[in-house]
């Protein structure tokens, strides 16, 4: 059984999402007065996604039959949100990856394989989804920047929230290849895969056209930086543990060599 859902705590971190993505402040940009109708259907779709996320992150045995219930849900709030039948499927593609790769840590088969700017695309599948409808419904959006232009905002929020979630990740089965780095390859290694992949975005920033969202992006990179000396700081691996198994469900592995 998974755990229970703290439905307002749950609201309550959506808000604070949506404010960290910059979606509320799109209205402004734009010109166009704040749509409370539209994000409160986005506030429901996303809460039915993180339901989805959170039984995948709870309950280690799960057959694809048992996420059926959770994907209703997710296609009922799509439905509201007028998008067709037909295009659910295309508007969740990114999600049905995402989940593949959470699945895959049952068979021992890890994040920190993947290139971090492959992962962290999907990582932010969420993201993406509802930006996606945003833009579908208001298509002025794209004058403030395409939704390609946020790949490297994405990016680096994404790989924020995986260090500053990392010792809340160690209770959950959770995809975060910033942990699952550590406990395998040590806390060396990982610093310096996640500093490179840093400067590497850092490197691309002047390919935003927008100063704003440059703006928004160097904010976030700086502070993700200086997240992640604090968290190399604060992490000793001998007393690193671990909800997730890593070479079978009955083993954990609770500390580095």
């Amino acid at each position: 059984m998974s755990i229970k859902i703290d439905r307002e705590f749950v609201k309550n971190k959506i808000t604070t999402l949506f404010e960290y993505r910059r979606f509320p402040f799109l209205f402004d940009q734009i010109g166009e007065v704040y749509d409370k109708g539209l994000m409160e259907k986005l506030e429901d779709l996303q809460f039915s996604i993180y339901i989805l996320d959170h039984h995948l992150e709870t309950v280690w045995d799960i057959e694809i039959s048992d996420l059926d219930h959770y994907w209703k849900d997710i296609y009922t709030d799509l439905s509201s949100l007028e998008i067709p039948t037909h295009k659910h499927d295309d508007f969740c593609k990114h999600i049905y990856k995402y989940q593949r790769h959470e699945l895959q840590l049952r068979e021992s088969i890890y994040p920190d394989r993947f290139k971090l700017n492959y992962f962290y695309f999907y990582k932010s599948c969420d993201v993406k989804l509802i930006r996606r409808i945003m833009y579908s419904k208001y298509p002025k959006m794209k004058t403030f920047a395409s939704e390609g232009q946020w790949r490297l905002f994405d990016y680096v929020t994404e790989v924020n929230d995986d260090i500053e979630d990392v010792f809340e990740d160690t209770l959950h089965y959770n995809a975060n290849p910033f942990l699952i780095g550590i406990l395998q390859n040590g806390k060396d290694q990982t610093y310096t895969r996640y500093t490179s992949f840093l400067t590497s975005i850092q490197k691309e920033l002047h390919l935003i056209n927008n100063p704003l969202l440059r703006e928004w992006t160097q904010e976030v990179m700086d502070q993700t930086f200086l997240l992640l000396d604090e968290r190399m700081d604060q992490i000793h691996t001998d007393k690193l543990n671990t909800k997730m198994p890593i070479k079978g469900k009955e083993q954990h592995l609770l500390t580095m060599a």
